[in-house]
């Protein structure tokens, strides 16, 4: 008897923030996240995933909690050296008023 074995979750390159939850466009480290806020089954809910692949996030965000951390400074960085959110939000603005 052949068993099928879930993924829950694809790595796309080596940043852990790439990692998107199987059949998906959310980031496994921020379901984590919210699961540690919300709860498992919340968050479940919510997002229309199973409970197991909560599990699987959260999983993946103990076993690689340093290499998300420093992977989310080195974008804020990112972000700093491109002018920082303030200039994000300018941009927001000026979409905003072309609309």
């Amino acid at each position: 008897m052949v068993t099928e074995l879930k993924q829950h979750i694809i790595l796309h390159g080596d940043n852990p923030l790439d990692a998107v939850m199987v059949g998906t466009n959310l980031k496994a480290y921020l379901i984590a996240s919210f699961a540690m806020q919300e709860g498992i089954e919340s968050v479940a809910n919510e997002y229309e995933i199973s409970q197991a692949a909560v599990h699987a996030a959260l999983a993946f965000h103990y076993d690689n909690e340093e290499a998300i951390r420093i992977a989310r400074e080195e974008a804020r960085e990112q972000i700093r050296a491109m002018g920082g959110f303030g200039r994000l939000e300018e941009i927001r603005r000026r979409q905003q008023k072309s609309d």
